[in-house]
């Protein structure tokens, strides 16, 4: 892949063999740093750098006892951590791949992140979620400008096995290629990604499993409100006796990130903006990391066909996303819904794009609205996680 150059310091327009690739920066950046943070550890730990000025930092006493709990861990990543009376904590060593001016926000990210995992998870997780964290504040930002060779290095150093997919069209509706304008409107899509029940009913009950057979399992459901936007996790205890949460997520105002279908174990590998056209149409921006050698991505298959080829008696009898959100209508009535506690996310998400329009209206800047390249990041935590 031959990187042209970049679009609003970014995202970087490349070309292949099969065309116009745009690949936003900081999200294959931070893939290529977690692999080599992965492959690293493999042969032990990662190389340290000390700290001429050791950061002090005060933490909640829970987020400074998960860094104790994982302190032999965080060793292994570089990191020297220990008690320095108080709520703080000292922080003399950090690893070779941070910057010193992400040492802090990494250190505190971490600690709520392992905080988050409340005794429960492995080793392997905490390692990985580690690894994730560190990848994500050393990877390079949006509204960030590299050079030629950096845009190579970033895009050379993709796993060799990997490719990234991009679709403009209807493919997170129909699971194919076939539609280039969806025919009803984009609040559709935002509903449809905060119920995670229309999972286990639409496409594993209703006309049998469409997707991975995991999902025929009832989860229980957790909604909450995260940087930006609203997440649900669902947790399912899997027939092989592991226990799985399914973290997905909606950023306002339309942007969306679903785990794999397939139930792999990981963070998401797929980002998607949904774009109005009108009030009752629009199309979906969609990027996807895939295995390299697959070929053009050509969609999700129920019964032997695609989307575009089943016939209308198929579609009655295999519905799936399009049909149910097409049934709703061009526009949704909202007057004509009973929504139940399992809709508790949409409620959520609902709330949230009315008050940010009032902000807007109000001559504010909306949730996501930065100024600060050092304020952009936002953190996605979509994926698949598994424990025993």
């Amino acid at each position: 892949m031959i990187p042209l150059g970049q679009f609003r310091d970014t995202f970087i327009i490349a070309i292949d063999d099969e065309g116009v690739a745009i690949v936003d920066q900081h999200v294959a950046h931070e893939r290529v740093l977690f692999e080599q943070i992965t492959e690293r550890l493999t042969a032990g730990r990662l190389e340290s750098q000390r700290l001429l000025t050791p950061i002090l930092l005060e933490l909640s006493s829970a987020q400074r006892g998960a860094l104790e709990q994982h302190r032999a861990t965080l060793e292994r990543f570089g990191m020297e951590i220990e008690e320095f009376g108080g709520d703080s904590v000292r922080l003399s060593g950090v690893p070779a791949v941070l910057e010193p001016a992400e040492c802090e926000a990494t250190i505190r990210a971490l600690a709520e992140d392992l905080d988050g995992l409340r005794g429960t998870t492995g080793a392997e997780e905490a390692l990985r979620r580690i690894a994730a964290t560190m990848a994500c504040h050393a990877a390079v930002k949006a509204n960030y400008p590299l050079t030629l060779d950096k845009m190579r290095y970033i895009l050379e150093e993709l796993r060799p096995d990997e490719e990234l997919y991009s679709n403009i069209g209807g493919f997170g509706s129909t699971g194919d290629p076939s539609l280039e304008v969806v025919p009803y409107s984009w609040l559709h899509m935002n509903d449809n990604v905060m119920d995670p029940f229309h999972v286990h009913v639409l496409h594993s009950t209703f006309t049998g499993p469409q997707f991975a057979s995991g999902f025929l399992v009832m989860p229980t459901v957790d909604f909450f409100y995260a940087d930006h936007g609203v997440c649900y996790s669902a947790h399912r205890r899997m027939e092989d006796g592991r226990e799985m949460r399914r973290v997905s997520t909606w950023l306002m105002p339309n942007i969306m990130s679903v785990p794999t279908i397939d139930l792999l174990e990981g963070g998401g590998n797929m980002i998607s903006w949904v774009v109005p056209v009108s009030d009752s149409s629009h199309r979906q921006a969609m990027a996807m990391k895939l295995p390299r050698g697959l070929g053009p991505l050509s969609g999700i298959r129920l019964n032997g066909k695609l989307w575009g080829e089943m016939t209308e008696e198929d579609h009655q009898r295999t519905p799936g996303d399009y049909e149910a959100q097409r049934g709703q209508g061009p526009i949704s009535l909202h007057s004509e819904e009973h929504l139940v506690t399992s809709d508790r996310g949409i409620i959520m998400q609902r709330r949230m794009l009315q008050k940010q329009c009032e902000i807007v209206a109000g001559g504010g800047n909306p949730a996501g609205v930065e100024f600060s390249a050092d304020e952009a990041l936002v953190k996605i935590k979509s994926g698949n996680f598994y424990t025993r």
